[in-house]
């Protein structure tokens, strides 16, 4: 059988990043409560596509998803980009988990606990040095009482719910862990800028 993908491309013309979106992957991160959590990812994994060849192999993106069983630390995370890269025959891989890591809260007044998702993206790309960049982002809800609310009211001023993006990134370093847990405690303190309609951490 001809394979179309690897023959020669009518016209030589590279292509950043060829690949998949959106594939549904059963994940398990690391919890700072429980040790482990389970959890599911949309999974975004793509190559460079070289001048030199048609197209690429969409199929062994998922085949590298499917044998992929380690957790998303460092460790793991390198060597799936360099699975992705070794059977796509490309020079640069690169993939992003979008995944909702669960966090359990208690009520300010009740104490009732409840669970939060806490929404994560975590992307990685190896270039061609082999050295691989991580960036983990967090969003999380949190709540806030409305200014004005409270400047017009005694008692009882409404609450709002925005949110605080939080990220953290590493590139090189074969001793640094990616885990997925709570950024109550992040290693460096992040600049937090407040409006009445968004918290965002850079």
């Amino acid at each position: 059988m001809e394979d179309v993908q690897n023959s020669p491309a009518p016209v030589a013309l590279p292509i950043d990043r060829v690949g998949v979106k959106g594939l549904k992957l059963p994940l398990l991160v690391r919890d700072r409560a429980q040790g482990t959590q389970h959890t599911v990812a949309n999974v975004d994994v793509s190559v460079d596509l070289p001048a030199a060849f048609k197209g690429t192999h969409m199929s062994r993106f998922v085949q590298a998803l499917a044998n992929w069983t380690e957790d998303l630390d460092y460790a793991g995370m390198k060597r799936l980009l360099e699975d992705v890269r070794e059977r796509l025959n490309a020079r640069r891989a690169h993939i992003v988990f979008h995944f909702p890591y669960f966090v359990q809260k208690n009520a300010p007044a009740t104490a009732c606990p409840g669970i939060l998702p806490y929404e994560c993206r975590l992307t990685g790309e190896l270039p061609e040095d082999g050295k691989p960049s991580f960036l983990l982002e967090v969003t999380v809800p949190v709540m806030t009482v409305c200014p004005c609310s409270k400047a017009i009211s005694r008692e009882g001023a409404h609450s709002q719910r925005p949110t605080c993006a939080w990220r953290s990134g590493c590139a090189g370093s074969a001793g640094s862990r990616i885990s997925s847990r709570s950024p109550r405690r992040p290693a460096r303190r992040p600049s937090i800028r407040c409006s009445s309609a968004k918290m965002r951490s850079l």
